[in-house]
This record gives C-alpha cells, sequence and structure tokens, in this order.
C-alpha cells in the first residue's frame, strides 16, 4: 500500500513538474510556434500577444491577428486526443472571444475572406476563398503539419463581422455573434458542418438594422452542399424573413416566406422617404391593422448567391392584428 502511494506521489510530481515546464515553454515560445504554423496552415500572416498554457491540454493567446482577415481579443485551444488523425493536427475544442471577421462579398457575387479594399492580391483559390495549400518544396515538418487541422467544436462568443458589398459600395456589421460548430477544418474539406448560429444587424440607417438573425444546419463547403434555416426577427420578437437554403452540388434552392410589412419596414435606410413606394406601403399596412405574408422561391448557385429576383408562390394572407 505504501509503495502505491509513493508511486502515485510520484506521478502527480512528474505531472507538476512537466506543466510548470510547458509553461515556461509556451511562455518562451509559444507566441513564434503558433504564429509559424497557423501562417502556413492559413497561408496568411498571423501575430498573436501573450500565449499560455491551460491545464492539462489547452492553449491560450491574447488579441490574435489573422492580417486584413480576422482579429480576435482571445483565442483557447484544447488539443484532443490523438494529436494527429491522417497528418492533421486534432483539437477538441477552440474558443474564440469577441472576435471581428472580415468578409468581402465582390461585384461578381463571390465571398471572399478579408476586406478586398486591404488584401493586397486576391485570392487565388475557390469561390470560397478556401486557403490554398504550401507549395510542394516546402520543409517536410510544415507539410506534415500544413495538411491542416481538424476542429472537434468551435465555440464564438461575442463577435462581429464586417460585411463590404463591393458592387453597392456600402459595408454591413454584423454582431452580438455567438455560434457553436462541430467538425470544422481548416483549410476547408469535403466535411458536414453543423452550426447552430445567432447574431444582430448593427447600424442606424444599414438595410435590416436592428433585426436578429437565427440559423441554424449543416454546410459541406468543399462539396458546395447545404441544408439550413435562416430567420430574421425584429425587435418584438416577430418574424419577417424565414427561409430554407438547400443546396447540392452549389446547385441551391431557396424557399420561404416573408412578412412584407415587417421586411420593407426593416430595410428602410437614410434615404429612404415617407413618399417613397416603400414607405406608402408599410403605413398603409400599419393603418388598416393587417400583415402581409407571402411565400418565395429563388433558385441560385451556392457560390455565388444571386436571389435579387425572387419567384412569388402560394397566397398572400392578411392578418388582423388581435385587440
Amino acid at each position: 500500500m505504501k509503495s502505491l502511494k509513493t508511486i502515485f506521489f510520484i506521478l502527480i510530481v512528474l505531472m507538476v513538474a512537466s506543466f510548470v515546464g510547458l509553461s515556461f515553454y509556451v511562455q518562451l515560445n509559444g507566441k513564434t510556434l503558433i504564429e509559424s504554423k497557423l501562417s502556413a496552415v492559413l497561408n496568411k500572416d498571423v501575430s498573436v500577444g501573450k500565449a499560455r498554457l491551460l491545464f492539462p491540454l489547452g492553449l491560450r493567446f491574447d488579441n490574435v491577428d489573422i492580417k486584413n482577415v480576422f482579429v480576435a481579443k482571445v483565442l483557447r485551444i484544447y488539443l484532443g486526443i490523438p494529436f494527429f488523425v491522417d497528418g492533421r493536427l486534432n483539437i477538441a475544442r477552440v474558443k474564440l472571444i469577441e472576435p471581428t471577421f472580415f468578409i468581402t462579398y465582390s461585384a461578381d457575387n463571390k465571398i471572399i475572406l478579408g476586406d478586398i479594399r486591404r488584401l493586397p492580391v486576391l485570392p487565388d483559390t475557390s469561390k470560397l476563398a478556401i486557403p490554398a495549400p504550401l507549395a510542394s518544396n516546402t520543409a517536410k515538418h510544415q507539410a506534415k503539419f500544413s495538411q491542416g487541422i481538424n476542429i472537434n467544436y468551435l465555440k464564438i462568443k461575442s463577435g462581429r463581422v464586417e460585411v463590404l458589398d463591393q458592387a453597392r459600395e456600402n459595408i454591413t456589421d454584423i454582431g452580438s455573434i455567438n455560434l457553436n460548430a462541430t467538425d470544422v477544418a481548416l483549410p476547408a474539406r469535403k466535411i458536414k458542418t453543423k452550426f447552430d448560429f445567432t447574431a444582430l444587424v448593427l447600424g442606424e440607417y444599414v438595410p435590416l438594422a436592428g433585426q436578429k438573425i437565427n440559423a441554424r444546419g449543416m454546410i459541406n463547403i468543399v462539396a458546395r452542399d447545404m441544408d439550413a434555416v435562416i430567420e430574421l426577427v425584429g425587435s418584438k420578437g416577430k418574424s419577417s424573413f424565414k427561409a430554407h437554403l438547400k443546396a447540392v452540388a452549389n446547385e441551391m434552392m431557396v424557399k420561404g416566406k416573408i412578412n412584407i410589412g415587417r421586411f420593407i419596414s426593416s430595410i428602410k435606410t437614410e434615404d429612404s422617404r415617407e413618399s417613397s413606394l416603400e414607405g406608402f406601403l408599410v403605413n398603409a399596412l400599419e393603418s388598416s391593422g393587417k400583415g402581409m405574408e407571402v411565400d418565395f422561391m429563388c433558385q441560385t448557385k451556392m457560390d455565388t448567391f444571386n436571389c435579387d429576383k425572387l419567384g412569388l408562390s402560394g397566397k398572400v394572407v392578411g392578418n388582423k392584428k388581435k385587440p
């Protein structure tokens, strides 16, 4: 019995000593290590602030900056066991606190990760900006790591996305982002990622300002597959827009329902006037005490999403307000 206690004590001492040693190593070398490895995987300049070890297999990095693409106040990483699966780093859990993502919706309807105004060269990869692999002459140890990262669980808290619409020359801020996602790969590969997402459209004169976004479903970026539901909810908790997005091999069908009065009211901008058709329709609906709902559908491509022209179907229904 005494020998078992001795062995247990020795193991505890070794674990504590290892943790302390790793902590010093991470504090001294973690910053350089994560910058070089993430730069290799993402093929972009990466800088981080302070690095520290989290017990038992975790790392924390402050002030992470992927140039012109992403910044975050805190990045927490918990490694999975085994550490590598098929040459890809296996991460059990990633948590991002107060991150900001920059995205461009280009004039030719492509989604590009990063602010196109700040990027020195446009990404020459897929239409969804999947990071390009490293050159074949990269050192062997970097090549193994650069095969990518598997994230079993991703959590984003209090995030923000800044979307530059190049065609319309405007910027939309989406804030208060909370995301839970499973099975995420960097660079993107043929894998189904399940997600649950909430956010808030910010700005005073931005289309859909004040609307809450709820979305959940599955997306496979490489295969161009998607099966998700998205809904816009106003400040009073009433839905103005709800749609089901279904894509197979890039062919996407969007079907949903719009509450005409609520939706038009939410997209009024600084240039809107009460004398406009939109203002007239909203005022007419409000004064009549009725709401109008219409079903719609749109056929488009997942990687060049464009639903400017909607096909209307079903019936237009007037609902009287409750007394």
